[in-house]
């Protein structure tokens, strides 16, 4: 049950959880009001503590619903917590960097604890930075799949664009192709005279198209004919 003041008399009321959100009707003053949500999201957050440590972002909803109920000590509390959080990990982040170099994921992070601690140039650089990251990450992966792909021999020779040695080879023609005469029989050309019909009885025969072969490089796309 979702308990809370009715903000037109001062009365206490108790709704079901499903109902935090919508709009109620006080039975004592006949006022309605919507019904406050933070005390069924902090019990969530706090069912969810019981599972896993509460990120510095969940600690600080925490701080918001508490400070919404009135509960000004905890949410002060909630407060210091995240920030001690925050600290905690953007002091092990700059660890991590004295060794190597962060990922876009990690850069991330610093962007957004930074944010979280009021630090609002340090956060715009390290946002800058990530956007950098995800971009050479993304650079980088498309690079690696590109040379997977050039490493796959399929024996029908090399690209003569990028050299690669995956060759997808295909066709294309070969099919029957009705002779005029034949279209004529079928009549999807019109028979205007004698003379054509005769012509469509003496060209009646069907003609094949020139098979032809083709080669695409699956690495790069470049197609050519053989």
């Amino acid at each position: 049950m979702i308990r809370y003041q009715c903000p037109q008399c001062g009365d206490w009321l108790a709704v079901d959880d499903t109902r935090g959100g919508e709009v109620y009707v006080c039975g004592l003053c006949g006022k309605s009001a919507r019904v406050p949500i933070d005390e069924l999201r902090l019990r969530e957050l706090r069912a969810l503590q019981a599972t896993r440590p509460l990120t510095p972002q969940e600690w600080r909803q925490c701080a918001v619903h508490l400070r919404a109920l009135g509960n000004d000590e905890e949410a002060a509390t909630a407060e210091r917590t995240a920030i001690a959080l925050c600290t905690k990990r953007l002091r092990e982040l700059k660890d991590l960097q004295a060794t190597r170099h962060l990922t876009g994921i990690e850069l991330d992070e610093c962007f957004v604890n930074l944010r979280a601690l009021g630090h609002d140039q340090e956060a715009t650089k390290a946002e800058q930075a990530a956007i950098r990251q995800h971009e050479r990450e993304r650079q980088a992966a498309e690079q690696e799949e590109k040379q997977k792909w050039a490493s796959i021999n399929t024996g029908l020779g090399s690209c003569p664009s990028c050299g690669s040695t995956n060759i997808i080879q295909f066709t294309t023609g070969g099919q029957e192709k009705p002779s005029v005469g034949r279209q004529l029989l079928m009549g999807s050309l019109a028979v205007t005279s004698p003379e054509m019909m005769l012509l469509a009885s003496m060209s009646n025969s069907a003609r094949r198209e020139q098979k032809q072969y083709h080669r695409r490089c699956a690495s790069c796309g470049h197609q050519w004919l053989c």
